[in-house]
């Protein structure tokens, strides 16, 4: 089973943290979720080359993200992301509505579209993600309204407090099968951007998130990085002495960037000191 993100950012048109938004959402998942990510440039004939070796590799087991963040403009009845500043030219903007329904033909078990963009409902339009049985769109506006992104958080609404959630899960969102699943952290997330955007009022045309799809879908992310840290501290107790490529070889589970913050936060916490490769108990 792998992890796999494909996220795409561009300020175009006055934006300003779209790409923060990219860089910190692939942060956070790399790191924490132990996901695979791809990044390409945002030209229009790299986001397609790119996108269609993002979906040939993925596999039934995999839980596959696709994440934009940027500008959305409706045309012709249709939504698209604009790449450039320039919107005369076909290649400035991508079709959403054609990626979003692409990805339906995706082979990962489990999958999920997220769009920070103004209009963003519009593109799940004709995917009809509430028919499936595992494929959810997380959407930071309806069609018709717009996406805010906010210089005090030096991001959008809906990845910077989406991030927020991930590195610290609330306990809610933890299911039964100790998975963080897309849909337990939804209500944090619906109520997060309601009382930012009651604390700052703009105008009309602010949104809140919607998670579009099929209500008894759970989309797993992975294992809480709450829980990381503690299970590399039973590693340590248990085996004693060990090094630390010794400890990793026992914790297939996580990935070397996962264990290697989860061991981090274990010395930041002055709970183990490493010495010549060998962690200790301290605390």
């Amino acid at each position: 089973m792998a992890n796999r993100l494909f996220r795409v950012s561009a300020n175009t048109l006055g934006l300003r943290y779209c790409e923060n938004d990219g860089r910190r959402l692939s942060a956070c998942l790399a790191t924490h979720y132990g996901f695979d990510v791809i990044e390409p440039e945002p030209r229009y004939g790299t986001i397609l080359e790119a996108f269609a070796g993002f979906l040939d590799g993925c596999a039934k087991t995999d839980t596959a993200i696709v994440h934009f963040s940027g500008h959305g403009v409706r045309l012709g009845g249709r939504l698209f992301f604009q790449l450039t500043d320039d919107s005369s030219k076909h290649a400035s903007r991508i079709d959403l509505n054609q990626l979003v329904r692409d990805f339906q033909d995706c082979a990962a078990g489990h999958r999920l579209v997220i769009l920070d963009c103004c209009h963003a409902s519009h593109a799940a339009k004709i995917a009809w993600p509430e028919h499936s049985d595992r494929y959810l769109v997380l959407v930071a506006s309806r069609t018709g309204d717009t996406a805010r992104e906010a210089e005090d958080l030096e991001g959008g609404l809906l990845t910077t407090f989406l991030v927020d959630l991930l590195a610290n899960p609330p306990h809610s969102a933890i299911a039964d099968d100790g998975q963080i699943h897309i849909r337990g952290l939804f209500p944090d997330l619906h109520q997060r951007t309601k009382d930012y955007l009651a604390a700052h009022p703009q105008g009309a045309g602010d949104s809140l998130p919607d998670l579009i799809g099929n209500e008894t879908i759970r989309i797993p992310i992975g294992a809480p990085p709450t829980s990381h840290p503690a299970k590399v501290l039973s590693l340590i107790r248990e085996f004693r002495g060990a090094n630390l490529a010794k400890l990793k070889a026992q914790c297939p589970e996580l990935t070397e960037s996962q264990f290697n913050a989860a061991l981090d936060k274990l010395k930041s916490e002055g709970r183990v000191v490493v010495a010549y490769n060998i962690p200790t108990i301290i605390a």
